[in-house]
């Protein structure tokens, strides 16, 4: 069987079966029956005729982008006739005699025992995957593991974006916490106001204009991405709340979000007025289950490829940015604070007494607000 191996297919794999990749020739995987899945390379040596497979690492200690291109830069050694199998110790003979700082990350990753969001596990997953997890540093033994390597990843993270390098610094400082309290390493990172400068709080609100001509634009989206970003629009929820709607979710009343795709970990109901669901009617025809399949890129690439530029907003502009537009409406309009906040589903907060006393969730205020803002888009875009 040959596919382009990823994550999500080899979850699915059958125990025992060989799956060979179609874009690196010899490149391919095992799972075994303990559901653990091992990346390989089969080649030939040059001058001999021997095959030989050699283990790359398993799922988890890396990604498989990672070993895709450590099988893809093995392959143009073999053309030299180097024999990959006899040089230095690869990243999973280490980890079969030791632990390697990659194998202590995913099983911190994949521990049930914290009290995460699935989208701060989400964004933790990411961030480590992409600073961290397919570097040399993880197949490093715990005990090599110093600061400076673990400063050079933040520096590296930091270089590409700082709001990226700032989340990668927090992930990264809970693991060695971790590991400190299971007496692991004793590797820690200086104070974060040494590391990077802190990322400036966005204060970006959107123009009525601005909304106009974001709405007017979402005309040159496929169908179900435009239902998904005018759905942002009108609700001011999280993208990625917004991208993994469910149909058992929606009725004409409004959408029930569920805690597990909510920041704050509660669910959250946001109502739609009349015409707000008339305007998503033609997605919700005859869907079932994720009406926009969870395509967490979708939008995001929309949103720069198509649907910003034709509005002709300014490339600063964000999604995210919708939430604090309707936050400042909000506040202009006259809505309470607890009322405007409870909106976007933030959690009003209280000091000790109130939170002890003061049990109102603020829910029916919140769905006003929400209301007031449907009808606000509606007389823009009318």
């Amino acid at each position: 069987m040959a596919i382009k191996l990823s994550a999500r297919n080899l979850a699915d794999a059958q125990a025992g079966k060989l799956i060979w990749d179609t874009e690196v020739k010899g490149f391919g995987a095992r799972k075994a029956n303990n559901g653990d899945v091992t990346l390989f390379l089969n080649y030939q040596v040059r001058g001999t005729g021997k095959y030989k497979r050699l283990t790359i690492g398993k799922l988890g200690e890396l990604t498989v982008d990672a070993a895709r291109k450590r099988a893809a830069q093995m392959r143009l050694e073999i053309r030299t006739g180097a024999d990959p199998s006899q040089q230095a110790e690869s990243a999973t003979a280490k980890a079969q005699y030791s632990d390697t700082l990659g194998k202590y990350v995913s099983k911190w990753l994949d521990s049930p025992k914290h009290s995460w969001s699935d989208k701060t596990r989400y964004d933790y997953r990411k961030s480590m995957e992409r600073h961290l997890l397919d570097t040399p540093e993880a197949s490093k033994r715990m005990g090599e593991i110093s600061r400076a390597d673990l400063m050079r990843l933040i520096d590296a993270a930091t270089d590409a974006t700082a709001s990226g390098g700032a989340l990668f610094y927090r992930v990264l400082s809970s693991f060695l916490t971790w590991c400190d309290d299971r007496e692991l390493c004793e590797v820690t990172l200086p104070r974060a106001k040494r590391v990077a400068p802190a990322v400036a709080a966005r204060t970006r609100v959107m123009s009525d204009d601005e909304i106009k001509a974001l709405w007017d634009a979402s005309k040159v989206l496929t169908p179900k991405t435009q239902a998904c970003g005018r759905l942002m629009l009108l609700t001011a929820q999280r993208t990625g709340a917004v991208q993994r709607l469910n149909a058992d979710w929606v009725t004409q009343a409004g959408v029930t979000w569920p805690a597990e795709v909510m920041k704050a970990g509660r669910p959250h109901f946001t109502p739609l007025t009349p015409w707000a669901y008339d305007c998503l009617r033609p997605a919700l025809a005859d869907a079932e289950g994720e009406i926009f399949g969870h395509n967490t890129n979708r939008l995001n690439l929309a949103w720069r490829k198509q649907w910003r530029p034709k509005a002709g907003v300014d490339a600063g502009l964000r999604m995210h940015d919708v939430r604090r537009s309707l936050r400042t409406w909000a506040a202009a309009s006259g809505y309470g604070h607890e009322a405007s906040e409870a909106a976007l589903a933030h959690e009003v907060q209280r000091d000790a007494l109130a939170k002890a006393y003061q049990q109102h969730d603020y829910a029916e205020e919140a769905a006003e607000v929400l209301r007031g803002w449907q009808n606000h888009v509606q007389e823009l875009v009318a």
